[in-house]
């Protein structure tokens, strides 16, 4: 390509099938003196291409959860290389621009890499397998959850799949994950949202599920009063509430009263305690009102009634709760012979005697109670009449 003067142009049509090799070409060997020359193995045509280089190095496979965010594949090429990507093991046209592998479909996508160097020869291809996940689905949830002010709370609960675990929020999105369940605060009235997914054995999160805590208001304390709070035998009084709004129950000594429902309730001297309401809102938070204390009043008197009677009636006597000596009441008829003997214990104020004189005639009755030393505590008459 660059013959000497006087030398004939190179035609490649020609085959040249000898080399003459003059070193220090165009110098005499008086000029140039005593040398020593070198040379190497020596070659007629194109110079020889470098061999290919290897395949760049890659990490595969690589790991998506469905719809996650994913980015540009990563190979490393030798120093002075640069990479080609091909979606196909052979053939197809290379792209110096890493591709973003799509996470929209649960399955393996498989990518091409190769480098070439310098010299543009081209190596081998590595192959990237890129695997997508699924992501399960939202945790099962209780919603809405419902507490009345200030009550105690417990745990809120998600059903994870075989296998997921559980991760607690207390947003929509982000925020920082939790694998403790919360428990819900009562002491604001309203509504609270809790959130809660799932994430799977390689680490694919589910959607999040809503948990709404909904807190809600007591219903007023309710006010009752007696219209009067001591009783004598045959006398009632009535319990009445002010502010009651809701399903109410009475209570007795802390025991409920059977179909009491009303704004009121009457006492008689049998019904002698303590007395409480209970209001229950809509949403089934309650109040329990003031107590009331009904009790017998104090008195001497021997109570009979009715009187006059058939000869069935009922005795009472105000006595301490506190003792508990055995009474006598004895009942004598108008000519003086005793026609009625019995021991009773009074351990309460009021406690009922009942006596059947049924099978007595008419007339006019004593009746003395007697106490357990046999001295007369009272004495009243009775009638009876047929």
């Amino acid at each position: 390509a660059n013959p000497a003067a006087g030398t004939a142009a190179l035609n490649l049509a020609f085959a040249y099938n000898k080399a003459s090799i003059f070193f220090n070409f165009g110098v005499t060997g008086a000029t140039a003196g005593e040398r020593i020359y070198y040379f190497d193995d020596m070659k007629f045509g194109a110079a020889p291409l470098p061999p290919a280089p290897p395949a760049p190095t890659v990490v595969s496979p690589v790991n998506y959860c469905q719809n996650s965010i994913a980015v540009s594949l990563i190979a490393t090429a030798i120093s002075g290389n640069t990479l080609k990507w091909y979606t196909v093991p052979t053939g197809g046209t290379g792209n110096a621009t890493a591709p973003i592998p799509s996470t929209a479909t649960v399955g393996t996508t498989n990518y091409y890499v190769s480098q070439v160097n310098p010299q543009l020869v081209e190596g081998p291809r590595a192959l990237i397998a890129v695997i997508v996940k699924a992501s399960p689905v939202a945790p099962s949830v209780l919603s809405p959850v419902f507490y009345c002010h200030n009550a105690a709370s417990q745990l809120l609960v998600a059903t994870a799949n075989t296998g997921n675990s559980l991760n607690w929020y207390a947003a929509a999105v982000g925020g920082n994950a939790s694998i403790n369940a919360p428990v819900p605060t009562t002491n604001i009235v309203g509504n609270k949202l809790y959130y809660v997914s799932q994430t799977n054995d390689v680490g694919c999160e589910s959607p999040r599920s809503a948990i709404t805590v909904t807190v809600n208001a007591l219903p007023a304390v309710p006010v009752i009063a007696a219209s009067s709070s001591k009783l004598y035998p045959g006398q009632t009084t009535t319990i009445t509430s002010t502010g009651a709004t809701g399903t109410l129950a009475w209570y007795k000594n802390g025991i409920l009263l059977a179909g009491q429902t009303g704004n009121s309730v009457n006492v008689n001297i049998d019904g002698l305690g303590t007395y409480t309401l209970k209001v229950t809102s809509a949403a089934g938070c309650e109040n329990i009102s003031n107590a009331v204390t009904i009790s017998g009043e104090s008195n001497s008197k021997l109570f009979i009634y009715p009187n006059p009677s058939t000869g069935q009636f009922q005795v009472r006597f105000f006595s301490d709760v506190n003792n508990l000596k055995p009474r006598t009441l004895i009942i004598y008829d108008a000519k003086g012979s005793m026609v009625f003997k019995g021991s009773y214990v009074i351990f309460g104020a009021y406690t009922s005697i009942p006596v059947d004189l049924g099978n007595k005639g008419p007339g006019t009755y004593i009746v003395h109670l007697l106490d357990n030393e046999g001295q007369n505590i009272s004495s009243e008459r009775v009638v009876i009449i047929k």
